[in-house]
């Protein structure tokens, strides 16, 4: 009976099944047995929900970590083993928020879009694989971007080999027709009249 007690107060399962085992070969009474054997069943669901717990939590699975963490309250885990599965139901929840937003940067192919999605989803723990796709569209961005910054700069100096070159940069860097029109017309105006003037030179 003494050890009937103290396994019941133990909550060990191992400790409870040998105390029943016992208690059953010394010809306790059921009705004597009783409480152990409740003890026993909470404990033993409480075992299979803590290994269903460690199972998702190594899967990142995170509906069966929700399911797994309704079940643990219902079987009254302690808050202390509900931590871990929390914490990474949050991590795996910032990484899909992560990578959503990656998703609509790639769309948008804003450079400050992008930079903050590449940023957030490195600080989420989105494997490489994940931000190499957003990392090269921002450079190409980032390239035209700075071939329009010269262009503009070229145009404002009227430089014919300035904008010669920086349309050639344009068109690599994957800049549109709309971009390049206005400094292939002041090219073409500026060459225009250096051909002009070199023809009243000749004449």
């Amino acid at each position: 009976r003494a050890l009937l007690e103290q396994s019941t107060q133990s909550c060990d399962v191992k400790a409870l099944k040998a105390a029943i085992a016992e208690g059953k070969a010394a010809g306790i009474s059921p009705a004597e047995l009783e409480s152990a054997q409740s003890a026993l069943a909470v404990e033993e669901k409480k075992a299979g929900v803590r290994a269903a717990l460690c199972d998702a939590i190594s899967k990142r699975d995170v509906s069966l970590l929700r399911k797994s963490l309704k079940d643990a309250v219902a079987a009254g885990l302690a808050a202390s083993e509900l931590e871990e599965a929390e914490r990474t139901v949050a991590e795996e929840e910032r990484k899909a928020a992560a990578h959503a937003d990656l998703t609509q940067a790639l769309k948008s192919r804003s450079v400050e879009h992008l930079q903050a999605a590449i940023r957030e989803g490195k600080s989420a723990g989105l494997e490489a694989s994940q931000l190499e796709l957003a990392s090269k569209v921002l450079a190409e961005e980032e390239s035209k971007l700075s071939a329009k910054s010269q262009l503009q700069a070229a145009l404002a100096a009227g430089d014919v080999e300035g904008l010669q070159r920086c349309i050639e940069m344009g068109e690599a860097a994957g800049l549109g027709a709309s971009d390049l029109k206005q400094a292939k017309k002041a090219l073409a105006a500026e060459q225009r009249r250096r051909s002009c003037r070199a023809l009243l030179e000749q004449s």
